[in-house]
């Protein structure tokens, strides 16, 4: 089993802790913004689950057009919770107002939460550089037929370190939607779990640097 294989296996392992963590719990406040800011961070969980599906069948470039939306999915969640107007939650609810991330992320860029801690660098860098690769931009398509040749040409150092970042944004988004159910000792373990990410992206990106700013080894989660 190569080592993508391995890490692809945490990251699975990872999920199903998160998801068996807080299977049928119920936002203690009851309310539309509660459930709504809830029903995001799920979303964001479960593309986590399968981005690391689709990179252990390698299928990089399907993995790495999800990897924007998790992204998303996590933002939405936290804007939704703390920051969003009530106006803003029922046209959300009713289909009037479409949540985006650039919008999303300046309305929360005065939260003291977002303000100082690494979720800020984790989705204004991680959004930035997926976006293209969601939408077929050119860091997808030079992955793609590298030498004249169709073969994925995703590192393995990339993907691992890939994985890292998803796994962060999983364990945010599951931290998010434990604080909405009231589950401490969840949100402290998971906040644990951020913490040792954080020094394993360190340690690989010491040991292979980012190739360029667009990389996506570039995105900080510290």
């Amino acid at each position: 089993m190569s080592a993508v294989h391995v890490r692809c296996a945490q990251s699975i392992e990872l999920s199903e802790w998160i998801v068996g963590n807080l299977h049928e719990q119920k936002p203690t406040a009851g309310s539309r913004r509660s459930e709504l800011a809830a029903a995001s961070y799920d979303l964001a969980i479960e593309h986590h689950r399968s981005i690391a599906e689709l990179i252990a069948r390698d299928l990089f470039g399907s993995a790495y057009a999800l990897i924007r939306p998790t992204i998303e999915a996590c933002t939405a969640g936290f804007w939704l919770g703390h920051v969003a107007a009530d106006d803003l939650i029922a046209r959300v609810d009713d289909g009037t107002y479409r949540t985006e991330l650039d919008p999303m992320l300046r309305a929360m860029s005065k939260h003291p939460v977002f303000e100082t801690g690494p979720m800020r660098q984790l989705m204004q860098g991680g959004g930035r550089i997926f976006h293209d690769f969601a939408h077929g931009g050119i860091n997808q398509l030079r992955r793609r037929v590298p030498n004249n040749r169709f073969h994925t040409g995703h590192s393995e150092a990339e993907l691992i370190g890939t994985l890292v970042i998803v796994d962060s944004v999983a364990l945010t988004s599951a931290v998010g939607a434990a604080a909405l159910c009231e589950q401490e000792e969840f949100c402290k373990s998971a906040t644990v779990r951020i913490a040792m990410l954080s020094v394993e992206s360190r340690a690989r990106r010491a040991e292979n640097p980012p190739n360029g700013p667009n990389s996506p080894s570039s995105v900080s989660i510290d």
